[in-house]
């Protein structure tokens, strides 16, 4: 029998003063750290253009995994076309579910769109999709959360988000948690194995 790990390591841009932060909010109290801390195993490779952006706006968080509305109120895009992490996945090799929030928190001209695609090496299935938050959301300052419940991932584990061909502005990136699956073990005081680490811009 399998037992979740919830993987909390939040990678939260704005972060300056707070980095290791719990919200009241958050319904499964998960913390959430920035991926501006400096550390070898957090954010590195990034990507020329990569910039920070936040809003004040109200952000409708009420779906699924719920992240804190402060999570999506900041984010990364990739103002040269993509948006590029390495990380070190702490207990990996192994299976695991993930999930990425996006919500649109810059204001596009009508004749504009954000277009783009997780690369992720080795997985050629889930590169094929495109990402269009006010399309999937739908409309902006709205939770878009797609994920994948059964991912193989090394120890370290590389990826991309790259925009499409006919996108006018490039990928966007709010936050990203990944969980793994442990053995239960039935033996421990609380019956189950429950380890941390998540991912938040």
């Amino acid at each position: 029998m399998l037992a979740l790990v919830v993987l909390k390591k939040s990678l939260f841009i704005h972060c300056v003063y707070f980095c290791h932060i719990r919200y009241p909010d958050d319904p499964f109290d998960r913390i959430w750290e920035s991926d501006s801390i400096k550390k070898a195993n957090y954010l590195v490779d990034v990507a020329a253009g990569t910039r920070k952006i936040s809003t004040n706006k109200s952000i409708e968080v009420s779906t699924d995994e719920m992240p804190p509305m402060k999570v999506m109120q900041t984010a990364v895009v990739g103002t040269n076309g993509s948006l590029t992490y390495r990380l070190n996945l702490d207990g990996f090799p192994g299976f695991a579910w993930a999930v990425t929030y996006f919500a649109e928190i810059e204001d596009l001209a009508e004749n504009e769109s954000r277009k783009f695609r997780l690369v992720l090496p080795g997985n050629a299935e889930i590169s094929k999709p495109v990402v269009n938050i006010e399309e999937n959301a739908p409309g902006k300052y709205r939770l878009y959360e797609p994920g994948y419940t059964n991912l193989s991932l090394p120890f370290v584990l590389s990826f991309k988000f790259a925009k499409t061909s006919d996108s006018a502005r490039g990928p966007l990136l709010n936050a990203m948690e990944i969980n793994e699956y442990l053995e239960k073990n039935d033996g421990s005081p609380d019956g189950k194995s429950v380890l941390h680490d998540m991912l938040f811009v």
